[in-house]
């Protein structure tokens, strides 16, 4: 069984039951530090152990190395054949036992994790290549067995020291994995915070734009209560009065003209017919493009004349009526009504925003929740009870 796989087990081994303690989720941070602080000693002499162990193989194996230095087959009993192939598999075996030791060398690091994890690399790296020519050297050369010795022996006495230690490598483990919790919580709630200012900003704006419309509504109700508005809406309404007394003396003016008799009398001027033809499709539209010229041309009924001057200088009227009607405080009025049409847009697109923010916040809500889960349940590992308390 490799190594790791050996470290693995020991997080599968029960614990003896004992009183949990309870952590306050405010105080994760402090936690992690205080325990982080603690395990680096003490990993910092479970390294040095480790060290010393590698150590202690190396120079055992250099010793074996050295011993069979210029070994050869000669005192054996065999043919020359299989003298050959052994002392190439004892030359190969030798080979990647020198590589084993310079592996084992270079090793240089204080985290015992991560030399436990190069040092079972090594070791089975070694193992799966070296396998086949130990297997063929060890027929004639049984020398080389007490390298693998060495090496099994090593692997033993790293496993013992590696149970001795197995509360710190559990603990070192799991505090790994809270660690990286609490960073991805710090960023979710980096990002929340973030959201809710958002959140915030936004809803000042909303009241901001709703007190700018109340105050334009305020100051319409101002405007539409002035003496100069009324006098706008009196004259307007004085307009409008006069425009309904000329529609109704042009349709006056309509049922006077014989249109039949028009038509008989001027039917082969194309000119004179097609004045008398607009103005019985749309009398009032054809009657206005000339104020009435083109008819009062045509027309010889003095009642028709009489209608159509009268139009014509009740048409003068409504004219200098329009031209003298000043709408200052209309005119205001409705550049306010189109500003607060803006605003509410604005406010349409800023609930919209909100309605982001408000998704977006229940997304990070869920991921935290997530987040807690997962770390109360390595906390209960180490038989802690983490509590959230939330605002």
């Amino acid at each position: 069984m490799g190594i790791l796989n050996f470290i693995k087990n020991i997080f599968k081994e029960p614990e003896k039951p004992s009183e949990p303690e309870d952590l306050l989720i405010k105080d994760l941070q402090n936690w992690i530090q205080t325990k982080e602080k603690s395990i680096e000693k003490q990993d910092k002499d479970f390294s040095e152990q480790i060290t010393n162990l590698k150590k202690e193989l190396i120079n055992t194996i250099n010793k074996k190395l050295e011993e069979l230095k210029d070994y050869n087959l000669d005192d054996k009993k065999a043919e020359e054949r299989i003298k050959s192939i052994i002392l190439e598999n004892f030359n190969n075996y030798i080979r990647y036992t020198e590589k084993l030791i310079e592996g084992l060398e270079n090793l240089i690091t204080n985290q015992s994790k991560t030399l436990i994890q190069e040092i079972d690399l090594l070791l089975i790296n070694f193992q799966e290549k070296s396998d086949v020519s130990y297997q063929k050297a060890t027929f004639l050369i049984g020398e080389i067995g007490k390298i693998k010795e060495s090496i099994d022996n090593f692997t033993k006495q790293l496993k013992k020291l590696i149970n001795e230690n197995q509360e710190l490598i559990k603990t070192s483990g799991l505090i790994s994995i809270i660690k990286l919790k609490q960073e991805e919580l710090l960023e979710v709630e980096s990002t929340e915070d973030q959201i809710k200012n958002k959140h915030k900003s936004t809803k000042s704006k909303i009241t901001h734009i709703e007190n700018q419309i109340k105050e334009i509504q305020e100051q319409i109700t101002k405007i539409k209560k002035s003496k100069e508005y009324h006098e706008e809406i009196n004259e307007k309404n004085k307009i409008d009065q006069e425009n309904n007394t000329l529609t109704t003396k042009l349709n006056e003016l309509k049922k006077l003209v014989d249109f039949k008799e028009l038509a008989h009398k001027y039917h082969a001027n194309e000119k004179e017919m097609n004045i008398i033809k607009d103005h019985r499709n749309n009398f009032q539209e054809a009657f206005e493009k000339d104020n009435g010229k083109d008819l009062e041309e045509l027309v010889n009924k003095k009642q028709a004349s009489d209608k159509i001057q009268e139009i014509q200088d009740l048409r003068k009227h409504i004219n200098k009526l329009e031209n003298n009607l000043n709408l200052k405080e209309g005119v205001e009025i409705s550049l306010k009504e189109a500003e607060i049409t803006k605003l509410e847009q604005d406010i349409k697109d800023q609930n919209t925003e909100q309605e982001k923010n408000n998704k977006l916040l229940t997304k990070i809500t869920d991921e935290k929740d997530q987040i807690f889960e997962q770390l109360k349940s390595t906390f209960q590992e180490m038989n802690i009870i983490l509590i959230i308390s939330h605002p």
